[in-house]
């Protein structure tokens, strides 16, 4: 049934098009549009200060300890599994029922979620601070110690912004993105200078925290009620456990090629593909930017009408906008990115074939968030699961024999290239 109706969602595409008033006219006048361009504006601006943050990070440190860096980084990318999908669920159904405009149940999910994540996430830190106990290395240890905290602030972040994007504040989340930019690099740069690896993630810890304090404070006003409630949280976890399997699977596929260069090169190699994961964690952003002001949208129109049909607009505007703006970055990066690699990490080097070829792939990812966020909003997340698992497969399996061919990190790059366009 479903493929059905997305084959003639992809027949009638010009059609929806016309028929619905779709036009780079209206588009430039509406208020969603004014809304992008400030939450695109202030992302950009969060992600520039990280991106520039990262690069001092990874000249103080260089490509052997930066390296270590990307594989420590996994812990926050699979963070999720910690609270099961709680908070998934919560950025689905609250505009969900907002749509439905039974509000009392808004609050009753909001409290549930906050109550289940502070709970899971001490357990998973607990877990992380026993795991350090039986590392050697002094640097990792005390990397793994600092990295209890980030955790621990980076899932009350997490839920904070769901907090936000859920209830369509992106004016708000804009206002705490800048303060973050600017925060960001002040406090965690020195901190690297004296303290290395651990300084890098003290240092994010600490902006985070600053923010977090922001939000509650000016934002929230303090009305967060965390509450155990055991049958809501099994719902919730039936709701957004495949929301989250969704959201681990395009993590394992973004993420498996640091595996397999970890695994088949070592770390000082993942250092030099370091410049690959920069530039997929800046080109990723507009999508993304994108893909969050349309899910909450997209899941109170269906909370409102239970109409396919209704959804297309959504799917069609996130498409168009987000090949549009990603398109010309691409570009832009492809022939200045690496005169600045040149000048100021030239111990970086030999990364730079790697990531021209990942930018290959790249556009192909910004076809999939429209469906991919359709296929959230009407729990047909099997279908979505599928062709990650397909694609996830494929990228290991490219990844690992282009290494064995003897072509190293060009080699990786060359296999998630080709993956995302068969993705």
């Amino acid at each position: 049934m479903i493929a059905i109706k997305m084959n003639n969602m992809s027949d009638k595409i010009v059609a929806a098009i016309k028929t619905q008033g779709f036009s780079f006219t209206s588009i430039k006048n509406s208020l969603f549009v004014r809304e992008f361009l400030l939450f695109s504006s202030s992302t950009i601006l969060y992600q520039s200060s990280r991106f520039l943050t990262a690069l001092g990070a990874a000249r103080i440190l260089g490509p052997g300890v930066y390296g270590l860096w990307n594989m420590l980084n996994l812990i926050l990318t699979y963070g999720s599994l910690a609270h099961l999908g709680v908070i998934n669920a919560m950025n689905r159904d609250v505009p969900l029922f907002k749509g439905k405009r039974d509000f009392q149940r808004v609050g009753e999910i909001r409290r549930a979620s906050l109550g289940f994540m502070l709970l899971s996430t001490i357990v998973a830190s607990a877990g992380i601070a026993v795991s350090t106990l039986f590392v050697e290395n002094s640097m990792l240890r005390s990397s793994l110690q600092v990295m209890v905290l980030l955790f621990l602030c980076t899932q009350m972040y997490s839920y904070l912004q769901v907090y936000l994007k859920s209830d369509k504040r992106f004016y708000q989340m804009s206002y705490q993105q800048c303060v973050f930019a600017a925060l960001l690099p002040v406090v965690t740069i020195p901190l690297v200078i004296v303290y290395k690896l651990p300084g890098f993630i003290l240092g994010q810890t600490i902006a985070i925290l600053a923010v977090s304090f922001l939000i509650i404070v000016k934002f929230i006003h303090f009305n967060l009620r965390p509450k155990l409630d055991m049958q809501e949280s099994i719902r919730l976890i039936k709701v957004g456990f495949p929301i989250m399997a969704v959201g681990l699977l395009y993590s394992l596929l973004t993420t498996a090629d640091r595996w397999v260069i970890v695994s088949f090169l070592g770390v000082k190699q993942l250092g030099y593909y370091s410049l690959a994961i920069m530039v997929m964690g800046l080109l990723s952003l507009v999508p993304m930017v994108i893909a969050q002001q349309i899910y909450p949208r997209m899941a109170e129109t269906y909370g409102r009408t239970s109409s396919y049909a209704d959804l297309k607009k959504w799917i069609i505007r996130q498409i168009i906008m987000a090949l549009g703006v990603t398109a010309p970055l691409l570009v832009g990066i492809y022939f200045i990115f690496p005169l600045t690699v040149e000048r100021f990490l030239p111990a970086y080097m030999p990364g730079i074939t790697a990531m021209k070829i990942i930018l290959i792939g790249l556009p192909f990812l910004s076809l999939t968030g429209g469906f991919g966020n359709f296929l959230n909003t009407v729990d047909k997340q099997v279908y979505y699961m599928v062709v990650q698992g397909f694609a996830v497969l494929i990228n290991l399996g490219l990844n690992i024999s282009f290494v064995k061919m003897g072509l190293g990190i060009k080699g990786v790059a060359l296999g998630t290239a080709i993956t995302y366009v068969i993705y």
